[in-house]
Formats: structure tokens, sequence, C-alpha cells
């Protein structure tokens, strides 16, 4: 069952599950699971809500456009997510084959929800395994003194395929400050080196 996902947050006060339950109950949503939870500490509150897609009656787009007017005005902070889409993804390599076998390889099996439109890398060594698995590769080499000109490609093919998430397959290179943040929260280390203890990597 495809589903339309709520990640809810806000400061804590009474009423809010009730207020956001019956937001989607006058619009005909099934609510088909509800968590929630109050950090007393901070004076937080964290909701996720899950819909049946098959309630949605308008687009995407003014679902949460609408939803945006609303939470403006309880002051939530919220991201909206559909089961049916695919998130894209790009990986980072360099020269290392085996975490980036092992990823495709669930990949061509179904394992991994996603979509991976591209493959990045700081040296040409891992282009075969792209190749077997017929995912486009790009060789971008790091010149001295100019690693910041790299990172800047790097950041336009990103764009420019809309990736969702980054995810670093042994990179042995230590992402830039802005980098990091431009990326900040779709960016996922897998490699096991000690490059991940040090600022940006």
């Amino acid at each position: 069952m495809d589903k339309i996902i709520f990640l809810i947050q806000c400061n804590d006060r009474k009423g809010l599950l009730a207020t956001i339950s019956h937001y989607f109950y006058s619009r005909g949503y099934n609510i088909l699971h509800c968590q929630q939870h109050s950090d007393t500490e901070a004076k937080r509150y964290y909701m996720r809500l899950e819909l049946d897609l098959k309630d949605l009656h308008t687009t995407r787009k003014e679902l949460q456009s609408e939803f945006k007017v609303f939470g403006e005005s309880l002051e939530l902070t919220w991201e909206c997510h559909f089961t049916d889409y695919r998130n894209k993804v790009a990986i980072l390599v360099s020269k290392t084959s085996h975490t980036l076998f092992d990823l495709l390889s669930r990949y061509h099996e179904g394992d991994l929800l996603c979509e991976i439109p591209l493959i990045i890398s700081n040296h040409p060594d891992l282009e075969f395994i792209a190749d077997q698995f017929r995912i486009p590769f790009y060789y971008l080499p790091i010149t001295k003194g100019k690693k910041d000109e790299q990172e800047q490609k790097i950041n336009a093919l990103l764009k420019q395929h809309h990736i969702d998430l980054v995810v670093l397959a042994r990179y042995m290179q230590i992402l830039s400050s802005e980098f990091t943040q431009e990326w900040y929260g779709k960016v996922i280390n897998i490699h096991h080196a000690f490059l991940p203890a040090f600022q940006g990597a």
C-alpha cells in the first residue's frame, strides 16, 4: 500500500494531536498509523503520520501547499514524503570496489528501493563496475590546489540529476564545509576508514 508520510515537529502544547488529526480527517484522509512523542525537557512535540495515498484527491503540490498554510498557523516544522516515489541516489567512490559492487548488486536485485542515475569518482578505476550495471560514470580528477573546482563539478552534477541522497562508498576525500552544509542531512558515509572522524568527511 502506498502512503503519504508526514513528519511534524513544533513547540509542545495541548491539543496538537486532535488539531492535526482533524485537519486530515476533515479532508477525507484515512490515518493508517500515527506516532507521537513529547520531549518534556526541550518542550518539543514530534509526530509521524501515515495516510492512505488513495485518499489523495488533489495534486501532491496542492496537498503540500494547503498544509503549509495550516502548518504556519501552528508554527509547525514538517516534511511530506510519498512512498511510491523513489529517491534519486548518487554514489561517490574512489578506488575500493567492494562497497560499490555490494550496493549495485543489492540495487540490481531490487533490495534498494531507489534510482541510481550516476556514479562519481576522483579515480577512473571503478568505471568497469558502473559499466556492468549500465550506470553512467563520471570521472572527476582532483588537480592539486583546485579541489574546490572538482567539488563544484560534483555539485553541478548532483543538481543536474535532481539527487535526493549522496552515498559516500569509500570516497576517500574530506568534503568541504560548504558542500556538507549545502547537502546537510542528505549525505550518508558508509565506509569504515578514519576519514569520517574528521570535519567534513
